[in-house]
């Protein structure tokens, strides 16, 4: 089966590349920047370099060419997570709860 990941230089994707791979199926990967490309290299997969944030929202644009890895995957897995460590000092008033962006 081959499979198309989101998120495979991360701890979990990582780990989720290995066992993939080990039960014998290959694994395509997006990859934001070269060193993330160097990393799903490292553990066999095949990186696509790319962002999600350059995915269109609604159907008035194409995606990206570069995702027509897509067209010949059996399976997607969405591992990624956009993360911001910035403090700012209007974020002191907000609630830890509040400051959740799930």
């Amino acid at each position: 089966m081959r499979v198309f990941l989101t998120g495979g230089s991360s701890f979990v994707g990582q780990h989720l590349i290995r066992r993939l791979r080990s039960d014998g199926h290959d694994v395509v990967t997006l990859a934001r920047s070269a060193a993330s490309a160097r990393k799903v290299t490292d553990v066999e997969a095949e990186p696509v370099r790319g962002d999600l944030i350059e995915l269109p929202h609604g159907y008035s644009t194409a995606p990206p060419a570069r995702l027509e890895h897509l067209l010949s995957v059996d399976a997607v897995v969405h591992a990624a997570a956009r993360m911001e460590f910035g403090y700012t000092a209007h974020m002191a008033a907000v609630p830890n709860a509040a400051r959740c962006s799930v």
